[in-house]
């Protein structure tokens, strides 16, 4: 009897160990919701449906759980660093984290490089994702996502992404892109995709020439990126050498638009002596019988500009863009006694000119007259129309 005493409370110990540490804690196979943590331990309970590393939980949501339209994935993700994601075909995954700069995932891959089955209906929130040695996102191929709330950070791009065939379709809502880009490489990089941002930011600080915040390139698929009440911001790195740098480039067949935001262009601390700042450039074909025809789509309405080149580099608010139903960026530069030294389009930019005569803008007065930007003017009075006078400034 005293045996059966001792055996039952040694196992009476053990269920109490068993229970009390969590040691019961398993992963469901078509669990709707699972956890990432830094550790699955929350005091003496050990978590269900719970994993430690990016690894782990990749393998089991693609070897094991295989999210479907009718079964998708939530993964809860908590403070701390982990792995970058990874998704080949299928989708149906939403990755929640603990918030901007709590939840931080490494270098993310959506795709196959080269084509393939695109994984659909990805949603990425509350979280940043970061790679100190390259692009912070890259995209290959179809399908769609979401992303809410989150910041991606690379030293070559923070978002690259191309079209090899069907055109994939992303929402932004409150993002921020940042980038240390070298030479020819842009922040927000985008092949033939389609996207809508929303109250976001595009940022880069450029280390090498030839860089741009946002690049909307040709794929062979004519891609378009929408921007609402959103920030783009170019500037030179301390020391970098530059000749040019440019807040947002399109490429022929693509299609860019800004309503209600703001496009920054800082040269000033650039290593070299004299660098262009450019605020929107787009590229320009020769037709058949020799003229000049802009297959861009540039729509930037109701935005600000801050154009800052040094030395004597020029400003040059858009470049590239042959006028047309194509190309709609109308601006006020408000009013003064100067007009805006910068180069722009033909009929987009106006200025009020605030101490002219009856004759004309370059004897003092008291008149206000509307100019309107014609590269056609030249002369001391500059590239401006007074629509008063009927005559170059």
């Amino acid at each position: 009897m005293k045996s059966f005493r001792i055996f039952s409370a040694v196992v009476a110990v053990l269920f109490s160990f068993i229970f009390s540490t969590g040691l019961s804690a398993a992963i469901d196979s078509q669990a709707p919701v699972v956890k990432l943590r830094t550790s699955c331990q929350e005091g003496s309970i050990t978590l269900d449906n719970c994993f430690t590393t990016m690894a782990d939980l990749l393998n089991w949501t693609y070897g094991t759980r295989l999210p479907s339209a009718s079964l998708p994935l939530f993964v809860d993700i908590g403070p701390g660093s982990f792995g970058g994601f990874t998704c080949n075909a299928s989708g149906y995954i939403t990755l929640r984290g603990a918030g901007r700069h709590n939840t931080v995932l490494g270098p993310t891959v959506v795709g196959l490089i080269g084509g393939g089955p695109g994984c659909t209906q990805l949603s990425f929130q509350d979280l940043s994702i970061v790679n100190n040695n390259g692009f912070a996102f890259q995209w290959n191929g179809s399908g769609s996502a979401s992303h809410v709330n989150v910041e991606l950070t690379g030293t070559i791009a923070a978002w690259w992404d191309i079209t090899y065939a069907n055109r994939s379709q992303h929402y932004w809502w409150n993002a921020v892109l940042n980038s240390t880009s070298n030479s020819g490489q842009s922040t927000f990089q985008v092949y033939g995709s389609v996207h809508r941002f929303y109250g976001g930011e595009v940022n880069l600080t450029a280390v090498g020439n030839g860089a741009q915040a946002v690049y909307v390139g040709n794929a062979g698929v004519p891609g378009e990126l929408q921007m609402y009440g959103s920030a783009i911001r170019s500037k030179a790195n301390p020391e970098a050498t530059l000749s040019v740098l440019r807040g947002v480039q399109v490429d022929h067949g693509q299609a860019f638009h800004l309503h209600g935001g703001s496009i920054g262009v800082d040269a000033t601390a650039a290593g070299n002596p004299n660098v262009s700042a450019e605020g929107i450039k787009g590229l320009t074909e020769i037709d058949d019988d020799g003229i000049p025809i802009s297959t861009s789509t540039v729509h930037v309405l109701e935005a600000a500009y801050v154009l800052k080149p040094k030395g004597t580099g020029t400003a040059s608010r858009v470049l590239g863009l042959a006028p047309g139903f194509q190309a709609s960026v109308p601006f006020l530069w408000g009013n003064g006694p100067t007009p805006p030294t910068i180069i722009s389009q033909k009929g987009a930019d106006m200025f009020i000119e605030t101490d002219c005569s009856s004759v004309g803008c370059q004897t003092a007065g008291a008149e206000t007259h509307l100019l309107v930007y014609n590269g056609s003017c030249s002369g001391s009075g500059g590239p401006w129309f007074d629509v008063v006078t009927g005559a170059c400034r």
